[in-house]
């Protein structure tokens, strides 16, 4: 049995999306989560990646246009693909955004972030999110040498 989350952020995120009257936005929503960014920084990346409105987006599209380093893919899923029930097993550190058969969300230390709770879903493809470097040198060096 997958851990439940703390939906609170995500949840404000649905709001916003059906306050926009907007459909079909998973991965927009995800997105957003998944990068702390706001739902409209996400609605602007999935629509340069090709999102046309109230209808669904490539998230290979999409993670092609940020920055590099945010995104990272998970190499090595088993072939043809495991649950998610599994993958949150085996992914119990760290955030993930992650697309499922038709559906996109986010697992966070092994819970699931989403509007849904379909435990039964297969892992298509899964990015590791990491948080941008808060100021100074981004290749490792200190900036005192």
């Amino acid at each position: 049995m997958r851990k439940k989350p703390r939906n609170d952020i995500f949840e404000a995120m649905r709001a916003e999306s059906r306050a926009r009257n907007e459909t079909n936005d998973c991965t927009v929503v995800s997105l957003a989560y998944a990068l702390r960014i706001t739902y409209d920084a996400a609605h602007l990346i999935m629509g340069q990646a090709g999102r046309e409105h109230r209808r669904g987006a490539s998230m290979w599209a999409a993670a092609r246009l940020i920055e590099p380093g945010r995104l990272v893919e998970v190499k090595g899923l088993p072939y043809p693909s495991i649950t998610l029930n599994e993958f949150c097993k085996t992914h119990n550190i760290g955030r993930y955004w992650v697309g499922v058969t038709g559906h996109a969300l986010v697992v966070e230390n092994g819970r699931v972030c989403d509007h849904s709770d379909k435990g039964r879903r297969r892992v298509d493809k899964a990015w590791r999110v990491y948080d941008k470097p808060k100021g100074g040198p981004t290749d490792g060096t200190s900036s005192s040498e």
